[in-house]
């Protein structure tokens, strides 16, 4: 299933728009519960309290500055995996297998 680490990003459709920038990061909240977000090495989310894991691109991020519930493409995760990947609380050890990853999706 892979290992676990807490979402800790910068909203990546505003990444992708061009509002806002790499170190703009936030910890991510679950809507249904309000658990934390977290990423594993082969680009699933996932709630820490609800443990349901899914790929990435079935995920819709919201933020204040984009106001809307909105998907990334499979270009849009190409684009903004630096940020995944710039996550102080990613070890640089499995951005690799994360590349890996994203290329079979």
């Amino acid at each position: 299933m892979g290992n676990w680490y807490e979402l800790y990003i910068a909203c990546p459709i505003c990444y992708n728009g061009g509002m806002c920038g790499r170190n703009e990061r936030t910890y991510w909240r679950h809507t249904n519960c309000s658990g934390w977000l977290e990423i594993s090495d082969q680009l699933d989310i996932r709630c820490d309290k609800c443990k349901i894991p899914s790929c990435i691109l079935n995920w819709e991020f919201f933020c204040a500055k984009h106001g809307k519930y909105t998907s990334l493409s499979k270009l849009e995760l190409y684009r903004c995996l630096n940020i995944i990947c710039d996550n102080p609380k990613i070890p640089k050890i499995v951005v690799p297998t994360m590349i890996n990853k994203l290329n079979t999706l």
